[in-house]
């Protein structure tokens, strides 16, 4: 077998025609490869940039193509010659909170028709069987794209790796392991609790976990059993959330409570109550003797099952 290489080196074009045999690593330019068998005919086309070889024995190699690249068109796999070669394709799609789907490619067979397997899991279990959690078998395959829907765990990281064994014995595992993590419902909680706390102005503070982002809103009022009140902050990234409201009664008890969603369900923070400072009084006349002012500040609110009282 042959080679015919169209080489772009410093504006220049060469056409090389070599034998394929071992004769270590190219590093060129390449503008187009194209291999032919000794009988002529040519039985691969690639393009690429800058491009490693190396040349050993012989070569086997898949090529699917037509239609837009959506990833799965090309594949360039290091693998023993002539033995299976797979790949994990561009990792998983269609992941949810309780299923995935797991996309690999069967880019040659090797010497002999090979089956095809996907292992997978909560660890990496690398080139090892015994290491991986489960495994679909998909028979023995013909070569191009295959897919397995499989059932997971919500807000979990998973791995898997494709596989080939043909009848020969010969073997290939996909170059590395790909990674996903599953979708989840919302978590949100409200242990910052309330500060400041003024005569007619709070903050409330949550914090949103597990997920990148849900629509948090937090309701609040006078009575718990019939809010008053919604302020909607719409989507929100993981991570601390604040509400200043304004226009509250002084020395009045409030409740709130938050609540995030997204499509795989919702999350509600158990309801906490403050209490706005009272308004002061002001006795004035004659010199300072110590009684003529007294601020008396009440306030009270809730972090966990606990009643803070501050004076």
């Amino acid at each position: 077998m042959e080679y015919e290489m169209l080489n772009k080196e410093m504006g220049k074009v060469f056409i090389d025609t070599l034998p394929l045999t071992p004769i270590g690593e190219l590093f060129m330019n390449i503008a187009s490869m194209k291999f032919k068998s000794a009988a002529g005919g040519w039985i691969g086309v690639f393009t690429a940039g800058l491009l490693a070889i190396v040349l050993v024995g012989t070569a086997s190699a898949a090529w699917f193509g037509g239609g837009a690249y959506d990833g799965y068109d090309e594949a360039v796999t290091a693998a023993k010659l002539g033995y299976p070669q797979v790949n994990n394709a561009d990792g998983a799609t269609n992941i949810l909170d309780t299923s995935a789907f797991l996309n690999g490619i069967l880019l040659t067979g090797g010497s002999a028709p090979a089956e095809l397997l996907v292992y997978w899991g909560t660890s990496d279990g690398g080139t090892s069987p015994a290491n991986w959690g489960f495994s679909t078998n998909f028979g023995v395959s013909g070569t191009g794209p295959a897919t397995v829907q499989v059932a997971v765990t919500p807000a979990t990281t998973y791995y898997y790796r494709f596989f080939a064994v043909n009848s020969a014995a010969e073997s290939g595992w996909a170059p590395s392991s790909a990674t996903f993590t599953t979708m989840a419902p919302p978590a949100i909680n409200a242990s910052a609790g309330v500060y400041p706390v003024g005569l007619t102005t709070v903050t409330l503070h949550g914090y949103l976990t597990e997920i990148d982002s849900a629509d948090v809103v937090v309701y609040w009022g006078a009575n718990p059993n019939s809010w008053s009140y919604t302020n909607n902050l719409g989507a929100c990234r993981q991570g601390k959330l604040d509400v200043r409201i304004s226009g509250l009664v002084p020395g009045q008890e409030y409740f709130y409570q938050w609540r995030a969603s997204n499509q795989f369900g919702e999350a509600f923070t158990p309801i906490a109550s403050f209490r706005t400072f009272a308004d002061t009084a002001w006795f004035s006349g004659g010199g300072f003797d110590g009684y003529d002012s007294e601020f008396i500040w009440e306030t009270k609110m809730t972090k966990g099952d606990t009643l803070i009282t501050i004076y």
